[in-house]
Protein backbone atom coordinates (compact mmCIF):
# COMPACT_ATOMS: atom_id res chain seq x y z
CA UNK A 1 0.00 0.00 0.00
CA UNK A 2 0.94 3.22 -0.66
CA UNK A 3 1.85 5.86 1.77
CA UNK A 4 1.00 8.55 -0.69
CA UNK A 5 -2.24 10.69 -0.12
CA UNK A 6 -5.20 8.82 -1.63
CA UNK A 7 -2.72 6.39 -2.61
CA UNK A 8 -1.03 8.47 -5.64
CA UNK A 9 2.77 7.24 -6.66
CA UNK A 10 6.04 8.84 -5.48
CA UNK A 11 6.41 10.05 -8.98
CA UNK A 12 3.30 11.68 -9.66
CA UNK A 13 3.35 13.18 -6.34
CA UNK A 14 6.95 14.77 -7.32
CA UNK A 15 5.13 16.24 -10.42
CA UNK A 16 2.75 18.66 -7.71
CA UNK A 17 6.12 19.16 -5.57
CA UNK A 18 6.31 22.34 -7.72
CA UNK A 19 2.90 23.39 -5.79
CA UNK A 20 4.45 23.97 -2.60
CA UNK A 21 7.18 26.63 -3.73
CA UNK A 22 4.50 28.12 -6.37
CA UNK A 23 2.14 28.46 -2.60
CA UNK A 24 4.92 29.87 -1.04
CA UNK A 25 5.15 32.66 -3.79
CA UNK A 26 1.02 33.11 -4.16
CA UNK A 27 0.71 33.14 -0.01
CA UNK A 28 3.15 36.48 -0.44
CA UNK A 29 1.67 37.95 -3.00
CA UNK A 30 -1.95 38.01 -1.73
CA UNK A 31 -3.78 41.20 -1.94
CA UNK A 32 -6.36 41.55 1.32
CA UNK A 33 -7.67 43.96 2.95
CA UNK A 34 -10.09 46.89 1.76
CA UNK A 35 -11.97 47.20 -1.30
CA UNK A 36 -10.38 50.64 -1.95
CA UNK A 37 -6.69 48.47 -2.93
CA UNK A 38 -8.97 47.33 -6.00
CA UNK A 39 -10.44 50.17 -6.90
CA UNK A 40 -9.49 52.17 -10.01
CA UNK A 41 -9.13 55.99 -9.64
CA UNK A 42 -11.65 58.05 -12.17
CA UNK A 43 -13.97 55.76 -12.90
CA UNK A 44 -15.93 57.09 -16.26
CA UNK A 45 -19.57 58.21 -14.79
CA UNK A 46 -21.27 55.48 -16.89
CA UNK A 47 -21.10 53.13 -14.45
CA UNK A 48 -23.22 55.15 -11.85
CA UNK A 49 -26.86 53.52 -11.28
CA UNK A 50 -29.43 54.95 -13.61
CA UNK A 51 -32.41 56.59 -11.49
CA UNK A 52 -34.59 53.72 -13.13
CA UNK A 53 -32.53 51.31 -11.56
CA UNK A 54 -32.04 53.27 -8.01
CA UNK A 55 -35.68 53.50 -7.78
CA UNK A 56 -36.69 49.98 -8.81
CA UNK A 57 -33.70 48.48 -6.84
CA UNK A 58 -32.65 50.60 -3.78
CA UNK A 59 -34.36 48.07 -1.45
CA UNK A 60 -31.91 44.93 -2.50
CA UNK A 61 -28.55 46.48 -3.42
CA UNK A 62 -25.74 45.05 -1.65
CA UNK A 63 -23.89 48.22 -1.06
CA UNK A 64 -19.97 48.60 -0.48
CA UNK A 65 -17.56 51.51 0.46
CA UNK A 66 -14.19 51.58 -0.53
CA UNK A 67 -13.11 50.77 3.46
CA UNK A 68 -15.34 47.61 3.16
CA UNK A 69 -13.35 44.47 3.01
CA UNK A 70 -16.00 42.15 1.67
CA UNK A 71 -18.49 42.32 -1.85
CA UNK A 72 -20.74 39.76 -3.34
CA UNK A 73 -19.98 37.39 -5.56
CA UNK A 74 -20.21 38.74 -9.06
CA UNK A 75 -21.85 36.70 -11.48
CA UNK A 76 -22.24 36.63 -15.82
CA UNK A 77 -25.76 38.86 -15.07
CA UNK A 78 -23.84 41.90 -13.39
CA UNK A 79 -25.00 45.21 -14.68
CA UNK A 80 -27.78 43.71 -16.35
CA UNK A 81 -30.03 42.60 -13.51
CA UNK A 82 -28.91 43.79 -9.86
CA UNK A 83 -30.63 40.87 -7.01
CA UNK A 84 -27.89 39.19 -6.17
CA UNK A 85 -26.04 39.84 -8.98
CA UNK A 86 -22.74 41.57 -7.37
CA UNK A 87 -21.93 44.07 -5.29
CA UNK A 88 -22.45 48.22 -5.94
CA UNK A 89 -19.60 50.54 -4.40
CA UNK A 90 -20.97 53.94 -2.60
CA UNK A 91 -19.02 56.69 -3.16
CA UNK A 92 -20.29 59.14 -1.26
CA UNK A 93 -22.78 60.46 1.45
CA UNK A 94 -23.90 58.32 4.20
CA UNK A 95 -25.85 55.25 3.87
CA UNK A 96 -27.77 54.96 6.82
CA UNK A 97 -28.78 58.46 6.86
CA UNK A 98 -29.63 58.20 3.13
CA UNK A 99 -32.11 55.49 3.85
CA UNK A 100 -33.71 56.66 6.94
CA UNK A 101 -34.78 60.01 5.12
CA UNK A 102 -36.42 58.10 1.95
CA UNK A 103 -38.04 55.11 4.53
CA UNK A 104 -41.09 56.92 5.16
CA UNK A 105 -41.16 58.60 1.36
CA UNK A 106 -43.86 56.99 -1.13
CA UNK A 107 -44.12 57.63 -4.43
CA UNK A 108 -42.20 60.95 -3.93
CA UNK A 109 -39.56 59.60 -6.53
CA UNK A 110 -37.55 63.23 -6.87
CA UNK A 111 -36.93 63.34 -3.11
CA UNK A 112 -36.17 59.64 -3.35
CA UNK A 113 -33.82 59.85 -6.23
CA UNK A 114 -32.06 63.12 -4.69
CA UNK A 115 -31.15 61.45 -1.55
CA UNK A 116 -29.86 57.80 -3.36
CA UNK A 117 -28.16 60.26 -6.00
CA UNK A 118 -25.77 62.00 -3.42
CA UNK A 119 -24.44 58.35 -2.35
CA UNK A 120 -22.50 58.17 -5.99
CA UNK A 121 -23.48 54.33 -6.19
CA UNK A 122 -22.28 52.78 -9.30
CA UNK A 123 -20.97 49.46 -10.49
CA UNK A 124 -17.64 48.09 -10.14
CA UNK A 125 -15.67 47.96 -13.35
CA UNK A 126 -14.53 44.30 -14.75
CA UNK A 127 -10.40 45.54 -14.56
CA UNK A 128 -11.96 46.08 -10.45
CA UNK A 129 -13.69 42.49 -10.87
CA UNK A 130 -10.56 40.77 -11.83
CA UNK A 131 -8.39 42.30 -9.58
CA UNK A 132 -10.95 40.91 -7.07
CA UNK A 133 -10.55 37.54 -8.35
CA UNK A 134 -6.79 37.64 -7.81
CA UNK A 135 -5.98 38.49 -11.62
CA UNK A 136 -2.35 39.58 -12.07
CA UNK A 137 -1.89 43.75 -12.72
CA UNK A 138 -1.20 42.73 -15.66
CA UNK A 139 -4.15 41.51 -16.98
CA UNK A 140 -6.27 43.51 -19.44
CA UNK A 141 -9.46 43.30 -21.66
CA UNK A 142 -9.16 43.37 -25.60
CA UNK A 143 -9.96 47.09 -26.25
CA UNK A 144 -12.91 46.10 -28.58
CA UNK A 145 -14.49 43.94 -25.40
CA UNK A 146 -17.73 45.83 -24.13
CA UNK A 147 -18.87 46.06 -20.48
CA UNK A 148 -21.25 43.16 -20.52
CA UNK A 149 -18.57 41.38 -22.33
CA UNK A 150 -16.23 42.04 -19.54
CA UNK A 151 -18.61 40.77 -17.12
CA UNK A 152 -19.88 37.82 -18.58
CA UNK A 153 -16.40 36.60 -18.77
CA UNK A 154 -15.64 37.09 -15.09
CA UNK A 155 -19.11 36.24 -13.87
CA UNK A 156 -19.25 33.03 -11.53
CA UNK A 157 -15.28 33.25 -11.62
CA UNK A 158 -13.58 31.65 -8.85
CA UNK A 159 -10.85 33.91 -7.09
CA UNK A 160 -7.69 32.48 -8.69
CA UNK A 161 -5.44 32.27 -5.35
CA UNK A 162 -8.13 30.43 -3.36
CA UNK A 163 -8.34 27.85 -6.40
CA UNK A 164 -4.88 27.28 -6.22
CA UNK A 165 -4.74 27.05 -2.41
CA UNK A 166 -7.14 24.30 -2.84
CA UNK A 167 -5.44 22.52 -5.47
CA UNK A 168 -2.32 22.17 -3.10
CA UNK A 169 -4.33 21.23 -0.35
CA UNK A 170 -6.00 18.58 -2.71
CA UNK A 171 -2.93 17.34 -3.86
CA UNK A 172 -0.13 17.59 -1.54
CA UNK A 173 -2.45 17.16 1.67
Amino acid sequence: QSSQPWGLSESLQEDFSILKVSLVALQNSFIVGKLEKFLQKDVNEEYLLSDKILLKYNKILDIVTSVSERSCCFTKAYGQYFEGTGSVLQQCGDLDAAYARIQPLENEDNEILETLASLKLRLFTGLEIAKLLGFPASFDFPEESSRKQQYRTLGNSLNVNVVAILVHFLILS
